[in-house]
């Protein structure tokens, strides 16, 4: 069944008597549902083969380690464990560290998923379902598979058959548990719900690779892939015909990178919007921590190049940045208000980035806002949609 089907009709999944209890018991698996979409972006029995090679090197790994510490010990020389041969270790190299150290990076790349390791489950199952339903909106978890990662998400919205949705890739350390967050929950649920409701959109929220439930380790690409795969089950599953995309910090990178390519569809009418975030995620990461870091974030393959991508970005694009001044206003014409946020400074800003470029940039809009890096969904919603909506009627005309 397609989540078209879940959505519209007789039989929605929100039209069933046993909607509530039916919602509660998905949050409260540990587990993520079967996936209703599984992709493939390349060929699957060599990903597989290379999967089969990167688990082989692991256990190689640690049994080389413990042949060298156990080589001090008189208990584990009486084994006698034989070497592994030397081409044996040259073949597995490639398939094993790089891939490796692409993880653990990850790790500290998007904390989020040492954070939701202790926490997302006993938060997914604080989410207030009856406290939605109650308010209008309904909510419902489902998977995807990507390349073999399970990719948890949720999706939510007070009308579900409505043909506007909005695609959201947090920040880092976000995960869609921080709707049943045990003390800023609600708070939390409001801001998104507000959000919605002045958008006139529903929403899918989703966890990247190694977060909540989602399966693996961090993995930059399969972040790329996953929000790529969204996008297309919006536009050919779902039917949207009016695509938002909400994206925040590192959210934004990913968004960005999964544009670069992508094929719009004809009669779909499209909005990116990315909240404070970077020109470079690289250069970002030398600003906070240390410059050499920078070079060790491109070598591993874990930039994310934003300012590229919205420079060719051929649909409108509204772009938040924290200012000293002009609260939700256009801010072209002020770009010494930009401040640090504090995370992302003005240097490596989006959107001074973009406007220091000697460009009219006629389908973008630089709203300036009050919030620091981490204070959620900016809280001028209605003006938020007002100039969403005029930008979709100026690239695409008024809908009909």
């Amino acid at each position: 069944m397609e989540l078209y089907d879940i959505l519209h009709g007789s039989n929605a999944f929100y039209k069933q008597t046993n909607y509530v209890e039916k919602a509660k018991e998905e949050l409260r698996t540990n587990q993520a549902p079967a996936p209703m979409h599984v992709i493939e972006t390349g060929n699957k029995v060599w990903r597989i083969a290379q999967q089969v090679f990167f688990a082989v090197g692991c256990l190689c790994f640690c049994y080389m380690a413990l042949h060298k510490l156990g080589s001090f010990f008189q208990f584990f020389r009486d084994y006698g464990l034989p070497y592994v041969p030397l081409a044996a270790q040259l073949v597995l190299f490639p398939f094993t560290f790089p891939h490796l150290i692409h993880g653990l990076v990850g790790l500290a790349t998007v904390p989020g998923s040492i954070l939701s390791l202790f926490v997302s489950s006993s938060w997914r199952k604080e989410i207030d379902v009856e406290r939605l339903n109650d308010q209008g909106f309904k909510i419902k978890r489902f998977s995807i598979q990507v390349d073999g990662y399970t990719i948890d998400a949720v999706m939510m919205g007070r009308n579900l058959e409505s043909d506007c949705w909005m695609l959201v890739s947090g920040g880092n350390g976000e995960f869609y548990e921080v709707l049943g967050h045990p003390e800023m929950g609600e708070y939390i649920q409001d801001q998104l719900t507000t959000f919605l409701d002045a958008l006139e959109t529903n929403a899918i929220y989703f966890n990247y690779a190694g977060v909540g439930a989602s399966s693996g380790l961090p993995n930059r690409d399969i972040m790329v892939k996953a929000y790529e795969a969204f996008l297309k089950i919006l536009e050919e599953d779902i039917k949207a015909k009016t695509i938002l995309g909400y994206a925040h910090s590192i959210g934004g990178g990913v968004q960005a990178e999964a544009l670069k390519n992508h094929e719009f569809k004809e009669g779909v009418r499209y909005l990116f919007m990315k909240s404070r975030t970077f020109t470079d995620f690289a250069d970002t990461a030398a600003e906070v921590l240390f410059k050499p870091i920078d070079t060790l974030i491109r070598f591993v393959r874990w930039n994310f190049e934003t300012l590229k991508s919205s420079v060719e970005l051929k649909c409108p694009e509204l772009i938040f940045q924290t200012t000293n001044a002009h609260f939700y206003q256009d801010i072209s014409k002020y770009i010494g208000s930009i401040i640090a946020d504090p995370i992302i400074s003005p240097s490596v800003a989006l959107a001074r980035g973009l406007l220091s470029k000697s460009t009219n940039w006629k389908h973008k809009y630089f709203m300036g806002i009050r919030e620091n890096h981490n204070q959620g969904i900016p809280r001028a919603t209605e003006r938020i949609a007002k100039k969403v909506e005029e930008m979709l009627n100026a690239y695409y005309g008024k809908k009909a």
